[in-house]
């Protein structure tokens, strides 16, 4: 019984960031990115507090899909904060950064998952990574604001682009 509590997470997971890549990209081109991408790690922290206190599989599933719709979308937001924001000298570099961040997340949060909830227990191991994800929301809004506001400055102080 526990392993398809655990599998209706983890598909629900999988499953709504497939959706939101296949049916919402749309929305990406109607916002601006930049409001976007702390919202999106805001929801998987708060998908993962409530995972923590999960009582059924289908609460799971539901945390689940919400933390696959905000990994749907922090991926290729990201992506594009990276080409739109950074300088184009730096945009390869950039790119090459935040691949190497996410594929070290993927690795560690697992890890440091199994380590964490061995000795706390999985729910507050879980709430743990909430807790961190909701400040890493905090400061990709800090980090994209500022990255924002210089480049906006630089583009304005650029000949023939100020109007």
């Amino acid at each position: 019984a526990s392993e398809r509590r655990q599998s209706s997470l983890l598909i629900a997971v999988a499953l709504a960031a497939i959706g939101v890549r296949i049916f919402g990209r749309g929305l990406l081109d109607r916002i601006p990115r930049t409001s976007v991408a702390a919202p999106a790690f805001a929801l998987m922290g708060v998908a993962l507090f409530g995972a923590s206190y999960a009582a059924s599989a289908f609460v799971l599933a539901l945390c689940g899909t919400l933390y696959g719709v905000g990994v749907g979308y922090a991926h290729p937001i990201h992506l594009a904060l990276v080409s739109d924001l950074a300088v184009p000298s730096l945009r390869a570099k950039g790119t090459s950064l935040l691949y190497l961040t996410m594929d070290i997340a993927w690795f560690a949060v697992p890890l440091g998952l199994g380590f964490l909830g061995g000795i706390t227990g999985l729910p507050d191991a879980f709430r743990a990574a909430a807790f961190v994800t909701l400040g890493a929301a905090v400061g990709v809004h800090l980090l994209w604001l500022r990255v924002g506001r210089a480049r906006s400055m630089e583009k304005a102080s650029e000949p023939g682009l100020a109007e």
